[in-house]
């Protein structure tokens, strides 16, 4: 199937137009969806800088609202190892028992001015306090330990908010409890290292109710001895609080808040309080090795961590001058802390597509506009070239009497000028074989060019024309000699006949004669035996003259067949001479 040139110019431009229209699309969109990338990745590194940092801020918040409820702690029991410090200093001598009397106001005391305390106690090393431990071996209700009247005393809260006196048991003890917190830790540690002690969550019962206690140890000192230590049991109720407290600021309770000791020991948590107590590395899956280091390296850091898809934030809390920091772990999935991200992205995901399918609704209506305005403008092209085609086709059924218009353009006025031109030229040579059809021989045919082959067979067959003529000339002019030549031939036999004719009469009438006189001229038989040799020569010639005659008409016979042969020849070379007229028509067309 040929398209014409109208449409295949339609097409061309159209596809060409798509092309360039689908790429300046393609490049509008993904230049478009580069900078929808680079803005979503700005403006979420943004929001997650500042998401991150936001965490951070209320962790340290947290961290020091945590920090404060336990240094107050850590004060007071400052307060009492210090008070210690001062009356051993002061070296005065009270009567016996004075001394543990005025501690076990002074721990009563601070107890109940302090609700959120659980327990106060001061224990002294063996005789460190005032080398009386032996005459208070049997008065335990004084918290003197029983058997060695060491003073060990610690109060609590019991039932009804009663404080209660009993003898620590376990400040030697090298047990630990089940979430692996050594007993007598608050003890030993303090004792040991000469500084001040927080201990990681403890259980204890209270009214019947299991709780959750750090212990704040602060060690006696005087020059440099160690005496004993003071301190105060902080219930973790309020760290638990402050977690819950915050996970409902921060994201309606969508986020997680754990605080966490030094050895890894849940603090609080605000989404599972039953795991208080417990180690983190029971809920922690792979990474707590580096959240433990992270929180005893005492720094805060906060991150994105996407191994989990979560914002993180760690602030330590410090406590006096223990160097065992606890932590404050916040943890929120980036799908609620990057909700404004997510949000923006799928906004500008949507805007992109909006503009994505408006582009390309646009670039089609545009594309189709100018194919159709293509199609218009490409048949004003296309309307000369039909014109030509048109004319082309009338030349080759042999119309060459038609003639372009003149063209606007210049390639189309070339084309037109050539077309005529070559129909100009081809009627002449229609004219000139007109004239040759019609006998006109001695014409001149001028060719057109070096490549005018329609011209060379014209001058060929006028050349062929004359040659062919002059034979039949010739020809004829034998033909025309044989004709005299038998016309003569014709006479001298017609004469021949006549005499034979006329002697046959004679030996007819002489032979009647013979034979009515037979018996009378006997003697003239020799004679007629002489007529009648001579009648046979006479017959005998007369044959061989009628076989001449019959030679004659046979060179007759052959001379007409050539003639016909000839005029045959002739019929056949005009017929030669239309044919190539007629393919020099074509040749032309």
């Amino acid at each position: 199937m040929k398209i014409n040139i109208r449409l295949k110019i339609a097409l061309s431009a159209g596809l060409c137009l798509l092309i360039s229209s689908l790429a300046l699309v393609s490049y509008g969109l993904f230049s478009a969806r580069k900078t929808q990338d680079l803005v979503i990745s700005q403006v979420s590194a943004e929001i997650s800088t500042s998401t991150i940092n936001n965490l951070k801020e209320m962790a340290t918040a947290r961290s020091a609202a945590i920090q404060a409820h336990l240094q107050m702690g850590l004060d007071a029991a400052r307060t009492l190892a210090t008070s210690f410090e001062v009356a051993k200093k002061e070296g005065s001598r009270r009567s016996l028992g004075q001394d543990r009397k005025r501690i076990n106001s002074l721990l009563v005391s601070l107890l109940e001015n302090n609700p959120e305390f659980n327990g106060t106690y001061s224990v002294w090393e063996p005789q460190a306090l005032d080398k009386q431990d032996l005459f208070f071996k049997k008065q335990p209700d004084k918290g003197n330990e029983a058997g060695t009247g060491r003073f060990i005393p610690y109060w609590s809260r019991g039932f009804g908010d009663e404080l209660n006196m009993i003898l620590p048991d376990s400040y030697e003890s090298q047990e630990h409890w089940d979430n692996g917190t050594a007993k007598g830790y608050w003890y030993r540690h303090t004792r040991e290292q000469r500084k001040e002690t927080i201990q990681d969550p403890v259980p204890s019962e209270l009214n019947g109710e299991r709780i959750w206690l750090t212990r704040l140890s602060v060690p006696i000192l005087l020059n440099d001895e160690f005496l004993g230590v003071a301190g105060v049991d902080f219930r973790l109720d309020f760290i638990q609080q402050l977690a819950e407290q915050l996970d409902q600021e921060l994201y309606q309770g969508q986020g997680q808040i754990s605080i966490i000791s030094y050895n890894g020991l849940i603090v609080a948590d605000s989404e599972h309080p039953e795991r208080i107590g417990q180690p983190v590395r029971s809920f922690h899956t792979g990474d707590e090795q580096r959240l433990l280091q992270q929180i005893q390296s005492g720094t805060g850091i906060s991150r994105y961590d996407k191994t989990s898809d979560t914002l993180e934030a760690i602030v330590p809390i410090h406590t006096g001058r223990t160097g065992t920091p606890w932590a404050v772990h916040i943890q929120v999935p980036d799908q609620i802390a990057l909700a404004a991200t997510y949000q923006l992205n799928q906004t500008i995901s949507q805007e992109g597509t909006e503009s994505t399918r408006w582009q390309i609704i646009t670039s089609v209506v545009i594309a189709a506009s100018s194919i159709l305005f293509l199609w218009y403008s490409a048949g004003h092209i296309a309307r000369p070239v039909s014109q030509a085609a048109e004319l082309a086709r009338e030349i080759q059924a042999g119309d060459l009497s038609h003639r372009l218009p003149d063209q606007n353009t210049a390639e189309m006025a070339q084309l037109a000028e050539s077309l005529n031109t070559m129909a100009e030229s081809l009627q002449q040579q229609v004219n000139l074989a007109e004239q040759i059809s019609q006998g006109q021989l001695n014409i001149r045919v001028q060719l057109s060019s070096d490549k005018d082959q329609l011209g060379k067979a014209l001058q060929r067959m006028v050349d062929n024309l004359n040659h062919l003529v002059s034979q039949v000339q010739h020809s004829s002019a034998r033909i025309s000699d044989n004709s005299s030549q038998v016309s003569d031939l014709s006479q001298v036999i017609s004469a021949g006949a006549s005499e034979s004719a006329v002697s046959v009469t004679q030996i007819s009438h002489t032979i009647t004669e013979v034979a009515e006189k037979a018996s009378d001229n006997a003697s003239h038989a020799l004679q007629a035996d002489q007529l009648s040799q001579t009648a046979h020569q006479a017959v005998t010639q007369s044959r061989q003259l009628m076989d001449d005659l019959v030679l004659a008409m046979d060179e007759i016979d052959m001379a007409g067949q050539n003639i016909t042969d000839i005029i045959n020849t002739i019929d056949t070379i005009a017929a030669q001479t239309n044919l190539l007229a007629l393919n020099a028509a074509n040749e032309a067309a």
